[in-house]
Order: structure tokens, then sequence, then C-alpha cells
């Protein structure tokens, strides 16, 4: 959908991006902070609390940089280190999540690094009224952040991405409510000159209405608008979409949903020849989910198509098929099953001539866990990923092996600290 030039006075230098970066995780944490302390709440109902969390992973991967040729294989090493921190009462429940991980490579240094995750959450509850706020901010590398979306995982380069979502819930009577809801997102890449990756941003607004048919099954209806914008190309796009669906509990065992809906997506660009062109193209859109829980084993599947923002500066018409396992062997042991499915095609082929973002990705990760004791914890896993794109010959796959050993502390109140 969207072209971007290769010239490299276009892309944004090391110090803008710090910046911004910088300036993002600071007003997340500024807007959370404000709405913990203005929300009112009782005098000494209120309850803090910490879950904080010490992980360490040694892992082997045949194909490291997940290419299709000149396989090269690596151990790694990464430890992470988190907390949870929050404060409840009857009616407004505040916490933040801190998650702290580094990562070293024997034989590929450059792919190196130290990541942090901050995700803050509150919601106060006020009569008929539910407001909440959600943030996350991500400070990772492409390896990770492009997985699911343009499949440029060979480097590590830093990302930058926040997000901001407050949103409101109001119950209108005994069967009916509605709520409003608006993300801001937006993501800096380091090195964009070697990734081609581009800045974005994206805002998103939603309307939803539910209604409550009988006890066992609900319908919803929602209307969305999403504004897409990469910032070095001047690159956009507005995106309408409306969904109509049902939840319905089967039983006390078999849960499902399913939506379902069209959207209308105007794009904007320039072509080969340096004039701005436009164009609207429509998709379908699907969200849908199924659980199954037995005395032990507890399945999950889930079909999605959406559109979705990336940072190869076009938008993605993104189709996933998921299924998740967790079967309880014994009363300390766990087995684990994800796998997902994914086919990503570029929203409009009009706009990429080059063809060059339809792809079709797997992973199947088995995993085995070991509750050594309340708070200890050993988990085996062996992770299966395949990736294909349609304009190569060759398909790229790897496996990878892992070992997790984790420490929880034991949640306890830390009512004493509000005391300070």
């Amino acid at each position: 959908m969207f072209h971007y030039s290769t010239n490299p006075a276009q892309f944004v230098h090391r110090p803008r991006i710090r910046r911004e970066a910088t300036g993002i995780a600071s007003a997340l944490i500024g807007v959370l902070l404000i709405a913990a302390s203005v929300w009112p709440h009782p005098s000494g109902a209120g309850q803090w609390y910490d879950e904080p969390t010490v992980s360490v992973r040694l892992g082997y991967d045949d194909n490291v940089r997940f290419t299709e040729k000149n396989e090269e294989s690596s151990f790694s090493q990464k430890l992470s280190a988190g907390t949870g921190l929050g404060y409840r009462t009857e009616v407004t429940d505040v916490k933040a999540k801190v998650r702290l991980d580094l990562i070293r490579y024997s034989q590929e240094s450059d792919l190196d690094t130290d990541d942090q995750y901050l995700d803050l959450n509150a919601k106060h509850r006020s009569g008929l009224n539910l407001f909440g706020l959600d943030g996350k901010f991500i400070r990772d590398t492409s390896r990770t952040s492009e997985l699911e979306t343009t499949g440029r995982v060979r480097k590590s380069k830093r990302r930058h991405s926040g997000f901001l979502t407050p949103s409101w819930l109001r119950t209108l009577d005994e069967r009916n409510s509605l709520q409003l809801a608006y993300t801001y997102n937006k993501v800096i890449y380091d090195d964009s000159d070697q990734t081609g990756l581009l800045d974005y941003r994206s805002h998103a607004a939603r309307g939803s209405l539910f209604h409550v048919l009988d006890e066992l099954t609900q319908l919803s209806a929602t209307l969305t608008y999403t504004h897409y914008k990469v910032r070095d190309t001047n690159s956009k796009a507005n995106d309408y979409g409306i969904q109509v669906g049902a939840s319905r509990a089967f039983s006390e065992t078999l849960d499902a949903s399913l939506a379902v809906g069209g959207r209308a997506t105007t794009s904007e660009a320039r072509n080969e020849f340096g004039n701005r062109v436009s164009d609207t193209n429509y998709g379908f859109l699907l969200n849908a989910s199924l659980e199954k829980r037995f005395e032990r084993t507890t399945l999950k599947g889930r079909a999605l198509r959406e559109l979705r923002p990336t940072g190869s500066g076009r938008l993605i018409d993104s189709r996933s098929v998921g299924v998740d396992l967790r079967h309880r062997l014994s009363e300390r042991l766990t087995f684990f099953l994800d796998t997902v499915v994914f086919r990503n095609e570029t929203n409009n082929n009009s706009f990429n001539r080059d063809n060059d973002e339809q792809r079709t990705y797997l992973s199947v990760q088995p995993r085995l866990r070991w509750r050594l004791t309340r708070w200890w914890d050993i988990v085996g896993s062996y992770r299966y990923r395949y990736q294909k794109y349609d304009e190569r010959s060759d398909s790229a796959d790897s496996n990878a092996f892992f070992v997790y050993v984790t420490y929880n502390w034991p949640r306890e109140s830390v009512a004493r600290w509000s005391e300070l």
C-alpha cells in the first residue's frame, strides 16, 4: 500500500528517536499515575500488592536469524526480572507491570539485546459507569516485534512502541450497555536504512453496543475507525469497519464467540512518478473463538482476520488461526501446546508492485512445566517456525530448544507502603 524511499536523508537520527521514545514512556507513566491518584477510593479500604518474578532461560536455535539460506546456529542465555505492583479497592483497581530482559548469544553477539516492557492498567467503577485506562510501552527489537507482521527479523534493531487506550463502559439498562474506546499507537525504529522499517502512528476509535439476549448469550455491534500514517513518506490510510457478533456459554465447559463484518479502506501514497494517488478497497473481518474445558485439559481455538499497521509503510490484511492446549498430567506436571498460522498480504497490491509482503508464517511450541514447589518452576520447550514469502523460491525454518527456571515470589499485600 505504501511505498518508502531508501534515501538515507529521509530516515530519522538516533537522538530524535531517543527523545521521542522517552517522551512516549514519560507521558504514559504520567497519565496512569495521575489517574490512579485522582480516582476516589474509600479510606483504609484499599490494598497494595506486588508480584515479583525472576526467570533464567538457556536455549539453542539452529537458524537464529530465520533465513532461507546460510543458516546460522547459536546458543543463548536470557535473564528476565519483573514485578507487578497494584492497588485495589471495591471500586478501583490500578496495576503496573514492569519486566526487563537481558539476552545474549554465544556466536552472534550483534543480536544481543536488553529489552524493557511496561504495562499500566486502571479501572474505576462509578455507578453505572466503568472507566478504564490501559497503557503499554515496549522497548524491544525488530527480531521479536516483526514476527507476526513483516517478518523482517534477520537484524536486531531497536524498536520503541507506545500504546494508550482510555475507555468508557456505560450500563444502559438490565440488558444493554455501550462502550467507547480510543487507542493511540506510535512506533519508532532505529537504523531504518538497514531494515527498511519506518516509523508510524495510528489513531483508532471504537464504539460497541452490547445486548444480553439471555443468561447464556450476548449480542454485539461494533463500529471502528482507524487512521494510519507513515512519518517519513507521509503515506496514510483511513479504515472504516463494522462487525456484528454473538458470544454464548453452551455449557459450563464450552464457550464460543463469533463476530463478522466488513471494512472500507482509503489509502494515499506516491507512485513511481512522484505523484500522489489514492485508492479504496474493501475486505472481510472475522473474530472467532472456542474454548472447551475437560477435567484435566483445556483446549482453545481462535480465528482472526483484520487489517494491521506495520513498519513496512503499508497496512496488511492478516488472517490467522491458532490452537492452544493445556493438559495437567499430574499435580506438578503440565503439558502445553501453542500453535499459530499467519497468512499476511498487502492490503492494496496497486501500491506494492514488488509483491514483497505476501507471506505465510507458522509457529508450533510444545512445553512441559514441572512445578518443583509453590514458587519454583522448571520448563522445557521445543519451538518450530516456518516462513515463506510468495516472491521467494525458498522458505525459512528453525528448530529451537529452551530450558527455563523461574522463581515466583508469593503474592503479598504491601499495604504498609501506602502509609509511608
